[in-house]
């Protein structure tokens, strides 16, 4: 890792070999530290130089997912939850809007230890999970975009994390990231339309994470189902694959950017599902 101050001077270096060398280092090493010495310097950057910057940040931050990404898909564990969470983070590169990796950590990791601090040992589920509600919904405000659903950003934990609205499948995978840490044996339910997640001890209980953590019975599950035509079984859409997960997240995209017209942004997404794809076929 370079000093702070020696990676500023070398940023103000417009000699095209210098430029050449620091593109390589942080585009070859894609480690997180790398990120993290580049975001702390972020408002450091003189104007000048701030495009070239960018561009390096964005290579460096494009290269770091794309290695956790390929990491996750090979696994396929939605249970390793420090990969999951990088992984998560790091789409926020396909946006427009970029939030710095090691804010969103910190974020997610205060959302968790404020849940730790009013959880009690001897709860039962149902207590617990009305407890996770009360720090998420209630004293941090987390809520579904009912609103406006399809901007893209309600699909980036980092933009979640910063403007507190998403839609159900990124609201679930917050939801269980810190559920998880906290200890709390939830589990995504990959249902059409509508992401939720759900516990299976004591009681068999759903999750609805878009709606303020509803606790819905499975009676409710089965006749949502029922009412947008959908004839397969509960059980049909439970314990998803990891691969399967961030492919939803994906296909929401492709539905959003291809209303918008924004073929670039579409290309990207396609290229990404094709990846998963790829390793869904081995």
């Amino acid at each position: 890792m370079m000093n702070p101050q020696a990676l500023l001077t070398l940023l103000d270096d417009t000699d095209p070999v210098v430029e050449r060398e620091l593109l390589n280092y942080f585009t070859v090493n894609n480690r997180y530290e790398d990120l993290v010495q580049l975001e702390v310097i972020k408002k450091l950057v003189s104007e000048d130089r701030r495009f070239f910057y960018d561009n390096l940040y964005s290579l460096c931050k494009s290269n770091w997912f794309l290695q956790n990404l390929n990491a996750f898909l090979e696994a396929d564990s939605l249970l390793n939850l420090d990969l999951l969470t990088d992984v998560l983070l790091g789409m926020n590169v396909l946006f427009d809007e970029q939030y710095p990796v090691m804010d969103g950590r910190i974020a997610l990791e205060n959302l968790i230890e404020d849940v730790r601090e009013v959880l009690h040992p001897h709860d039962d589920s149902v207590d617990k999970i009305s407890a996770l509600n009360n720090v998420i919904y209630f004293k941090h405000h987390f809520k579904g975009n009912h609103n406006k659903y399809y901007l893209p950003e309600n699909s980036d934990l980092s933009s979640l994390l910063e403007n507190k609205t998403g839609i159900p499948v990124s609201l679930s995978l917050l939801y269980y990231l810190v559920a998880r840490r906290c200890g709390i044996d939830v589990h995504p339910a990959a249902l059409p339309r509508h992401f939720m997640l759900f516990v299976s001890d004591p009681h068999f209980l759903f999750i609805d994470c878009f709606n303020s953590g509803n606790i819905l019975q499975p009676t409710e599950v089965a006749d949502f189902l029922l009412q947008i035509n959908v004839t397969e079984g509960i059980n049909t859409y439970l314990y998803p694959s990891g691969r399967s997960v961030i492919k939803r997240m994906l296909q929401n995209l492709v539905y959003i950017y291809s209303n918008a017209e924004q073929h670039d942004k579409l290309a990207i997404i396609e290229n990404l599902i094709k990846k998963v794809d790829s390793f869904e076929a081995h």
